[in-house]
């Protein structure tokens, strides 16, 4: 979450626009979001996915040798980030699924303000293959993606993709919570 913490009378700042660029950020529809929550942490339900999605006080990094991040809920998370002074951009997930090659040239235009880059549509083209779904998957299966959370019950992290649909997921009461709760924002972002 972009935010400042007060830790034994000393504030820290996630970041400021005296230290960043920019802030490039990628969303996802929280209805499609729970599931791979729920994956990535070995929960036993939805609603403890939920729980979590809703949580403001939610850490990650909080494990040995690693640096404590507040989380936040998913709603205050996005909001936080929208709110950046300067040069931010969202892509909606959806949207790199469906229009994959325009969202990278955004990307780009978006690099281009910060540093000289220049990409051919060969260029382009290697970047969607070498960054789709089944050749990350691959990769993981390789041992080269190391971010699962639970190593010890195998689980993957490249588990749904693009197949994660909430319709064929989710049941309609964990669903309706996630839209009252998230109404708002995910308005705002069309979700709704």
């Amino acid at each position: 979450m972009l935010c400042s913490i007060n830790i034994d009378n000393q504030k820290f700042n996630f970041t400021n626009k005296n230290n960043t660029l920019g802030a490039i950020y990628i969303v996802r529809d929280p209805r499609n979001v729970i599931t791979s929550l729920r994956n990535h942490l070995s929960l036993k339900s939805h609603e403890e996915a939920l729980n979590i999605m809703i949580d403001i006080n939610m850490w990650g990094g909080v494990r040995m040798g690693e640096i404590p991040h507040l989380l936040s809920s998913w709603d205050r998370n996005v909001n936080s980030w929208m709110l950046f002074p300067k040069n931010f951009i969202l892509f909606k997930y959806e949207d790199l699924l469906d229009d994959t090659k325009n969202q990278i040239k955004r990307l780009i235009k978006y690099l281009q303000k910060f540093i000289k880059i220049e990409l051919s549509e060969e260029n382009i083209n290697q970047i969607i293959k070498d960054t789709s779904f089944e050749n990350l998957r691959n990769l993981e299966e390789e041992g080269y993606f190391l971010e699962n959370v639970n190593k010890t019950k195998n689980i993957k992290f490249f588990q749904l993709g693009p197949q994660n649909d909430y319709i064929k997921f989710l049941n309609k009461e964990i669903q309706y919570k996630i839209e009252e709760k998230f109404e708002n924002t995910m308005k705002k972002l069309k979700y709704l």
